[in-house]
């Protein structure tokens, strides 16, 4: 097992148009691994929580077809998305739109609260990728 070379967050803060009192946060993960070691994982205290509406996956480089990418919850048992972020495609960015259909819906990101990110089944070097997730404030 690895740790992530690279793990970063970056986040975007708007107002929501229809009240002006809640706020949509985009927030996006940067990952990469160097040596081909997997799982690797970083731990994540994200600096914003809420909702998540939709999730997006990029990779860059060329991570092995249908790698895995979990963030297990503070209690450590619980993957928050639920096997949504599983079986990533090695070149094209994809999109998970949550709704209440989905098992784990809604998935609740907590600000301050560790969470364990994990790329897993990827085997290559030089692969990194980006998870962009937008969401509202509670």
């Amino acid at each position: 097992m690895g740790a992530l070379s690279t793990f970063t967050e970056s986040v975007k803060t708007e107002l929501a148009t229809h009240n002006q009192k809640s706020a949509y946060h985009t927030v996006t993960l940067t990952w990469a691994v160097t040596t081909a070691d997997p799982p690797d994982t970083a731990n994540w205290i994200p600096e914003v929580g809420g909702f998540a509406l939709w999730i997006m996956t990029t990779p860059t480089g060329t991570p092995t077809d249908n790698y895995d990418i979990s963030a297990v919850e503070p209690e450590g048992t619980i993957d928050v998305f639920d096997s949504l972020l599983a079986d990533r495609d090695t070149s094209n960015t994809e999109k998970v739109y949550l709704k209440p259909t989905d098992a784990v819906w809604p998935v609740f990101i907590r600000k301050n609260q560790t969470y364990v990110f994990t790329i897993s089944n990827n085997s290559q070097n030089s692969s990194g990728g980006t998870v962009v997730l937008l969401l509202l404030e509670s």
